[in-house]
C-alpha cells in the first residue's frame, strides 16, 4: 500500500470537500488535482481544474502550479479527445451555433 498526502486522502474521500478546500485558497489541495483528476467523478474534474486554474490565475510565476496544470491536461486528453456532443471551433466559426 502506497502513502498518500493528506491532501490526496481528502480528493478520494470528499471530493467536493477538497474542491471547496482548493477553492478556498488551500494550495496543496489544489496541487493535488493531477494526482487525483482520474478517479474522481467525471462531473466534479471541471471544478477540480477551475479550483487550480484559480490558484494559477492568482501566482502567475508559479513553475509548481503550471507543472500541475499541464499534469491535468494531459489526464484529461481523452476526455477532450472524445468530447462526441461538444461542438467544435468550426461550429462557431460558421455561427451554426449562434
Amino acid at each position: 500500500m502506497t502513502l498518500q498526502s493528506k491532501e490526496v486522502q481528502d480528493w478520494l474521500r470528499n471530493p467536493r470537500k477538497a474542491i471547496h478546500l482548493a477553492k478556498g485558497g488551500s494550495r496543496r489541495h489544489a496541487l493535488a488535482v493531477p494526482t487525483v483528476i482520474d478517479e474522481i467523478s467525471e462531473h466534479l474534474r471541471h471544478l477540480a481544474l477551475e479550483a487550480l486554474l484559480s490558484h494559477c490565475s492568482d501566482d502567475q510565476r508559479s513553475l509548481e502550479l503550471a507543472e500541475a496544470l499541464l499534469g491535468c491536461i494531459g489526464s484529461l486528453l481523452h476526455d477532450l479527445q472524445n468530447h462526441g456532443a461538444l461542438p467544435s471551433l468550426d461550429d462557431w466559426s460558421r455561427g451554426a451555433l449562434l
